[in-house]
């Protein structure tokens, strides 16, 4: 039940990031952008085959990183 809800919460976030400026993205997130959105696809069409590790690793190593990024540029912005 917490990996549906975590996944869901990866693929609404990632949905939301998708609204910004493409070169916002790019700026962001480099290349990673491309693959964070592919994590959202996979998880938003094709749930059954998203690998439970793949979602755990990437809470642990990936998010952490994501909010920095995120954070520095609501810091800058003000």
């Amino acid at each position: 039940m917490y990996l549906d809800a975590i996944s869901m919460r990866l693929s609404a976030a990632l949905d939301s990031l998708n609204k910004l400026p493409q070169n916002t993205k790019e700026n962001l997130f480099g290349k990673n952008w491309h693959y964070m959105r592919g994590m959202r696809n996979r998880i938003a069409h094709g749930y059954a085959v998203v690998d439970p590790a793949t979602i755990r690793a990437t809470v642990i190593e990936e998010l952490p990183n994501l909010i920095s990024i995120l954070k520095k540029q609501r810091t800058e912005e003000v």
